[in-house]
């Protein structure tokens, strides 16, 4: 099992006790496949940055990166924050102003270390402005 499907997995699971004030009828659009490249895209040459994922359960995205072992954490939160900016001014909602601001979708965000070390792991429901981390 590859190092990225193991982190995906920990942070799908985490997200489960994750909650939101969804109800269980309420559904969120799915977040493109195309509009997860642009994120890639636009995150992938970053220093330090290894491998990024996206993924969506309902009204929860799961972001997880995998960064180099020279980043300390306030940089892996830096990433972690532009991360779900872009998300929201690719996606569906929306778009970040000074402050992320509310949308539609619930975030966990994991950044890790190759060897699978959390480096951080941050939060934001819906209706919240920023990361909690």
């Amino acid at each position: 099992m590859s190092t990225r499907t193991i982190l995906t997995t920990s942070v799908m699971v985490a997200s489960l006790a994750f909650t939101s004030c969804n109800t269980a009828t309420e559904k969120c659009p799915i977040y493109p496949e195309a509009v997860k490249t642009l994120v890639y895209q636009e995150m992938k040459d970053r220093t330090l940055i290894r491998d990024l994922h996206i993924g969506q359960d309902d009204c929860h995205l799961s972001l997880v990166i995998i960064i180099g072992y020279a980043a300390n954490e306030k940089y892996a939160k830096e990433q972690g924050d532009d991360m779900v900016r872009l998300t929201k001014s690719f996606g569906p909602g929306p778009a970040p102003g000074k402050e992320i601001g509310e949308g539609l979708y619930d975030y966990l965000i994991g950044i890790y270390r190759l060897d699978e070390t959390e480096v951080a792991l941050g939060a934001k429901a819906k209706q919240a402005r920023r990361i909690s981390w």
